[in-house]
């Protein structure tokens, strides 16, 4: 990231976290080896769930991505259930 920023000083780089495990806020993360070197709650270069999603592809693609996951575990929740029981687990 550093090397992209310094040979192009209008490049965007971010540190971003997909997933936020803590909760939707980013004062909710509480991971400590990265908040070492970032300032999670206020570094405009951390981004973290909604706002990793938006940043990459526009206003409301966290909303997306959360709608096709809810759909995928439809369609794959009743597999793994019978998949579980038939193992014995």
């Amino acid at each position: 990231m550093l090397k992209l920023k310094l040979h192009d000083p209008q490049a965007k780089v971010y540190f971003g976290l997909y997933y936020n495990p803590f909760g939707e806020r980013r004062s909710d993360y509480a991971w400590s080896p990265p908040m070492r070197i970032f300032d999670f709650a206020n570094d405009a270069v951390v981004l973290i769930g909604r706002d990793y999603w938006d940043t990459l592809g526009g206003d409301g693609t966290y909303d997306l991505v959360l709608g096709i996951a809810v759909e995928v575990g439809r369609q794959t929740r009743p597999r793994i259930e019978a998949m579980r029981g038939t193992s014995g687990v």
